[in-house]
């Protein structure tokens, strides 16, 4: 499902044509060092803490299933293992962060 002929890859419907172009636009920035590229992880979690349970379980399945058609999926899948899988971790984590919420910690 595509929200517009300008995208080519496919947009879940628990995520929002914007949160797809703000990661897609992150993912597209080509760190030149270290700082850079944790700088770039950083900024990721940051928008991911923001979504809700649902976006983050269909993101988690968009990256850890990756259509060759998703450019989003695909773009994350080339960030270092190790970014790929803090990052993944955080993803999975968003229902905990949010019963944390939920009761004040």
């Amino acid at each position: 499902m595509t929200h517009s002929n300008e995208l080519a890859f496919p947009v879940s419907a628990e995520l929002s044509l914007e949160t797809d172009q703000l990661i897609l636009a992150l993912l597209g920035r080509d760190p030149t060092d270290r700082t850079e590229a944790r700088a770039k992880e950083i900024e990721l979690g940051e928008l991911f803490a923001t979504l809700t349970v649902d976006e983050a379980k269909a993101l988690y399945r968009r990256f850890a299933l990756p259509a060759e058609d998703d450019l989003v999926a695909v773009r994350f899948a080339l960030l270092p293992y190790e970014g790929r899988k803090r990052l993944m971790l955080f993803i999975a984590d968003a229902r905990q962060r949010r019963e944390q919420t939920m009761v004040g910690y």
